[in-house]
């Protein structure tokens, strides 16, 4: 069941990334009174708004799924010599589309955040 739960969100995950490059930057993704939540806890896992203060978990989430990632893109991202530095600058990215209610990226952590799951990344469809 976690199992099933998790490749729902890294469904989402990549339905997000690939519908963000059709967007124009004029579609409000949300209306400005739509309070963005910052996280949500379960006794299972918990949602925290996305955060370069966890590349180092995210990075290893990203690399363990890098064959499903590429095979559900179609690409080879991400590369075999994709970097810890690559990483935290894309999540400071993502981050800052947070801040700008463009896309909200969040970690999914277990109950204790001590793993990172993956990311849950939604933008405007």
């Amino acid at each position: 069941m976690v199992r099933k739960i998790l490749l729902s969100c890294l469904g989402l995950f990549l339905l997000g990334l690939l519908s963000f490059k059709f967007i124009s930057k004029d579609v409000k993704f949300v209306p400005d009174s739509f309070v963005v939540p910052l996280g949500k806890a379960t006794s299972n896992f918990s949602f925290v708004k996305v955060s370069p203060q966890f590349t180092k978990l995210d990075f290893e989430a990203l690399m363990s799924a890098k064959e499903f990632i590429r095979e559900q893109l179609n690409s080879e991202w991400p590369s075999d010599e994709f970097t810890l530095k690559e990483n935290t600058e894309s999540l400071v990215g993502d981050l800052t589309a947070f801040n700008e209610r463009e896309n909200f990226t969040f970690h999914i952590f277990d109950a204790e955040k001590k793993i990172n799951r993956m990311l849950l990344y939604q933008s405007n469809i």
